[in-house]
C-alpha cells in the first residue's frame, strides 16, 4: 500500500518523520513521499495550512497514494476534513499507526482483544464526525419523529461492541489465571 507521511512541525517538537517511516515500512506500507510544514501552531481545522493541503492533494494523485499518515495526533474532525479536501483516501495519525503495528504483531487472543478495545475507544468520537460529514445528522421533527439520531444508534452499537470485547477479555484473563493456578 502506497503511503505519504505528513508532518506539521511545531517549533518545540522533535520531528517524527523517520520514526513513522520505519513503522510504516515495517508493516508493509511503501512510503512514496514525505511532506513537512513548519508552523507556529497547527491549523485549527486541518492541522496543515490550505496551501500544503492542496500540495498534498496533488501528491496523492501523482503518487497514487492509498493512505496518508500524519505524525501529529489528529482529532476526528481534522481527519474527516482532510479526507474531504484531498479525496476519498484513508487518513490516519501516529496513534492509529501504532495501534496498527500492534494489531499486525499481536499473536494471542488477549492481545488482539486489547488492541481492538483500544482502537474502539480511540475512534469512538469519530462516528459523530463521520455522520456529520456525510450530512446525515439533522433535526428530528415532532414528538414522534423518524426515530433516533443516527449518532445515538452508532454510539449504542459501539458501546455494545466495547462491552462484548471487555467480557471476552475478562473470560480470557480468568482462563489464564485458572491455568496458572493449576500449574502450581
Amino acid at each position: 500500500m502506497r503511503a505519504i507521511i505528513v508532518e506539521c512541525k511545531l517549533p518545540k517538537n522533535v520531528s517524527r518523520v523517520n520514526e513513522l517511516f520505519i513503522m510504516a515500512e515495517n508493516i508493509g506500507y511503501t512510503v512514496v513521499k514525505t511532506l513537512t510544514q513548519n508552523r507556529h501552531s497547527a491549523h485549527h481545522s486541518t492541522c496543515i495550512g490550505g496551501g500544503k493541503l492542496e500540495e498534498l492533494k496533488k501528491l496523492v494523485d501523482q503518487e497514487k497514494a492509498e493512505i496518508v499518515i500524519f505524525t501529529n495526533t489528529l482529532p476526528s474532525s481534522q481527519v474527516f476534513k482532510i479526507q474531504k479536501r484531498i479525496g476519498d483516501i484513508k487518513v490516519i495519525d501516529r496513534n492509529l499507526l501504532i495501534l496498527e503495528v500492534f494489531s499486525r504483531r499481536a499473536m494471542t487472543k488477549e492481545a488482539k482483544l486489547q488492541i481492538n478495545l483500544a482502537k474502539l475507544r480511540y475512534t469512538f468520537s469519530w462516528g459523530r464526525e463521520f455522520i456529520k460529514m456525510k450530512g446525515i445528522i439533522g433535526e428530528q421533527v415532532g414528538w414522534s419523529g423518524p426515530g433516533d439520531y443516527p449518532f445515538n444508534e452508532y454510539e449504542r452499537a459501539a458501546r455494545k461492541r466495547i462491552r462484548k470485547i471487555k467480557m471476552n477479555l475478562r473470560n480470557v484473563q480468568s482462563k489464564k489465571t485458572a491455568l496458572r493456578k493449576r500449574r502450581r
